[in-house]
Parts: structure tokens; sequence; C-alpha cells
């Protein structure tokens, strides 16, 4: 009878020290490790805290994360992370702390987020619309011995333009300094 006593009184001890398992073995938030190639995108969670890539943040267990990345020259991306049950919610049930588990279910630890690490890779923007930084040609101004000079210079700026590596405006200021030179 001694044993019997002794043994049940080592499963209640068991389960007033598992009561709340999740909270004590998890917490309410989880670390997760954010990353992005390239490096140094803004990086916004939940529409509210905004970052650089790379970083940690701490979430709530108890709720999906959603994270927004963008960078100058390259297509914003977006990543979402679950939140599930985590496994330790299973002393609670397999030891009867009742207890525990309202507590762990109410505090958050009851839930795990579906990853520990989000990481993405950014598309570069077509050039097209990429945004370029303005180049200004300069013009040759040597007399060339076949005396296309006006010509050269001509075709020369209409293919900076077509190849995107000027603006129109640009184009039409440089185009009429060379017209006025003749």
């Amino acid at each position: 009878m001694g044993r019997s006593l002794w043994a049940l009184m080592c499963a209640l001890w068991c389960g007033a020290l598992l009561s709340g398992c999740a909270t004590v073995v998890n917490g309410t938030t989880q670390k997760i490790g954010i990353s992005s190639t390239p490096t140094g995108a803004d990086m916004t969670v939940d529409n509210q805290q905004h970052l650089l890539t790379p970083a940690t943040v701490p979430l709530a267990r108890d709720q999906s994360h959603s994270f927004i990345f963008k960078k100058a020259g390259y297509q914003d991306d977006s990543f979402v992370i679950t939140s599930g049950t985590s496994g330790w919610v299973w002393g609670n049930v397999l030891l009867g702390g009742l207890v525990g588990g309202v507590v762990d279910f109410a505090s958050g630890a009851a839930r795990k987020l579906s990853q520990d690490s989000v990481h993405v890779t950014l598309t570069p923007l077509p050039a097209a619309q990429a945004p370029m930084p303005a180049l200004i040609p300069t013009v040759v101004t040597e007399p060339e011995p076949n005396g296309s000079q006006t010509e050269t210079k001509l075709l020369e700026l209409k293919s900076l333009l077509d190849k995107g590596l000027i603006t129109k405006e640009e184009y039409e200021q440089k185009r009429s300094l060379i017209l006025k030179g003749i």
C-alpha cells in the first residue's frame, strides 16, 4: 500500500509540474529569422513593424503573420506563416493537466508558428521599369573626315534613347543643341 501511495503522489506531483507545460517550454512568442536575397530589403510585418533584412523578430504564437518585402529595382514579394497547435499541449492532455491546458490556450503558448525562418528571393524588375540613373552623354565635337558629324551625333543620341539610357527630355535637349550647331 505504501508503494501505490508513493506512485500516486509522484503522478500528482508530475501532473502539477506539467500544468501549463507549453507556457513553460514555449512561451507566448516565437523568434523568427527573416532574410532576403538581396539583403537590405524593407520588410513589413503585419502592416505594422518595419525592419531591414536580415532580422530576427519575436512574434505572437497565437496568430498568423504576413510579411511584405520591398527593395528599389525589385518586384515586391510577400510571405505568410500560420499558427498551429504545439506538440507540448499533449503533455497536459496525457497527464490530466486541465488547468495547464486552459492556461496554455489562453496565453497562446499552446500554438506554434509554421516556420522558424522566412527567406525570399526578390526578382529584379525588367530594365524598362527599373529606375535608371540619368546619363547625359557627351557629344563629340570634332569634325569627321566624311562631313556627316551631325548625322552621326543624332544617330548616337537616338540609340541612347532607344536603349533607355537617357530620357525623352534629355534626348530633346541634346538634339536641339546638335541641330543648332549646323
